[in-house]
């Protein structure tokens, strides 16, 4: 620092986070060379048909980028755009990356009571007040129109299932009811059985008589057991038994 004080040369340094406003590189230079080296090296991706860029590509892009971007022209656009030189104060006070944006002094109001639109009716008047360019009136027309269709398609498939549960309601058999037992009764009998399924009560009997008549006939056609053809002889404890009572009796 010394040496540059007594050869007359001043240090001038930025403020911290401010490059981007008062670095003349940045604004004037840079992206001149940004624009330049991004545009050959597109050519070059396109001649070759491949993203790779070998060191000597690199050289002689940049070489040819730096030779645009480093003119003199574009170094006096760059001090005149920071307002270092002509020294201007107003240029980077009024920079984008340094002015807040306005605040509108009222909020826009909350809307609370949106609720979900089921027809193209309902979109058009939600966004009434937006749409102030034609695309966006041309676009919630559209919204409006495939929100119509969509709704008639869920009508009639609701409406088309509605009847094939009809159909299918019809095709089903009925249910059967739970026959309930005589508590007094072992088993359930079939004259119960057809009463509780309202049917007349002829049938309950008749049937009921027909079912008693089989299961008679099928009793007597049942054959008799066989028996054994062994003569059997009669084990001491009897005959000692029937001998007392003889005596007895006597």
């Amino acid at each position: 620092m010394t040496i540059y004080y007594l050869n007359n040369v001043y240090l001038l340094f930025f403020p911290a986070h401010t490059s981007h406003v008062l670095q003349p590189l940045d604004l004037g230079c840079f992206s001149s060379l940004k624009t330049t080296y991004r545009r050959l090296l597109g050519e070059h991706t396109a001649l070759t048909d491949t993203t790779k860029v070998d060191k000597a590509n690199f050289l002689e892009f940049y070489a040819k980028a730096r030779e645009v971007g480093l003119r003199e022209e574009n170094v006096r656009s760059g001090w005149k755009a920071t307002g270092l030189y002509p020294k201007s104060v107003a240029k980077p006070l009024m920079s984008r990356w340094v002015t807040e944006p306005r605040r509108l002094a009222t909020p826009p109001p909350i809307i609370s009571n949106i609720s979900t639109p089921k027809r193209g009716s309902d979109i058009i008047r939600l966004f009434a007040k937006k749409n102030s360019s034609p695309a966006s009136r041309i676009s919630i027309r559209k919204t409006a129109t495939a929100l119509d269709k969509v709704a008639m398609q869920i009508t009639m498939r609701d409406r088309e299932i509605e009847h094939l549960r009809a159909q299918l309601a019809q095709a089903k058999p009925p249910k059967r009811r739970k026959v309930v037992q005589d508590p007094n009764e072992r088993f359930t009998s079939l004259a119960q059985i057809l009463a509780q399924a309202n049917q007349e009560p002829q049938q309950r009997v008749r049937k009921a008589k027909e079912v008693d008549s089989e299961s008679e006939e099928s009793e007597e056609e049942v054959a008799p057991a066989r028996r054994s053809v062994r003569e059997r002889r009669p084990t001491k404890r009897y005959l000692e038994r029937d001998s007392s009572a003889v005596e007895e009796s006597d």
